[in-house]
């Protein structure tokens, strides 16, 4: 992964001990405030396609708003939690949104889905999340202490 920080690019290494900086919510703030500005701005002006474009920016903000979500799931930032019933639920669910949300979209072409498609396949392990028969055990539950220790 590549991000940018001060105008320079630098690569990121994700682990266990490491997650995702790109999980961190927090960091769209910043531009969600700039686009509602943007939005403003557009919806006065003589030209319809300022709107328009903001609209995409916006869209792709969305997507990235998403992702971040889902990848704050994972363990480490790339491993489905199958170790947590919550979580897992919460990382199916991440998923979902996202994958319904690319296909509401992806007519707008907001972002490489192909390249991301692929990044994904090869850099996550989420198979899981996909397997509708895929239940996670609560090792709590299974002490049988009703879940507490």
């Amino acid at each position: 992964m590549v991000l940018v920080e001060n105008g320079q690019a630098r690569a990121v290494i994700v682990t266990a001990d490491a997650p995702n900086p790109v999980a961190k919510l927090a960091a769209f703030a910043a531009a969600r405030v700039l686009l509602d500005a943007a939005r403003q701005a557009a919806e006065t002006a003589a030209d319809p396609v300022y709107a328009r474009r903001v609209q995409f920016l916006e869209i792709g903000l969305r997507h990235a708003e998403l992702a971040a979500e889902f990848i704050g799931t994972l363990r480490g930032g790339n491993r489905a939690p199958t170790d947590d019933p919550a979580r897992f639920a919460a990382a199916r669910k991440a998923l979902q949104n996202l994958i319904a949300f690319r296909r509401e979209h992806e007519q707008w072409y907001f972002s490489d889905l192909i390249a991301a498609a692929y990044s994904e396949n090869c850099g996550l392990q989420i198979d899981e999340l996909f397997d509708e028969d895929f239940v996670v055990e609560d090792a709590a539950a299974d002490a049988g202490d009703g879940g507490k220790d």
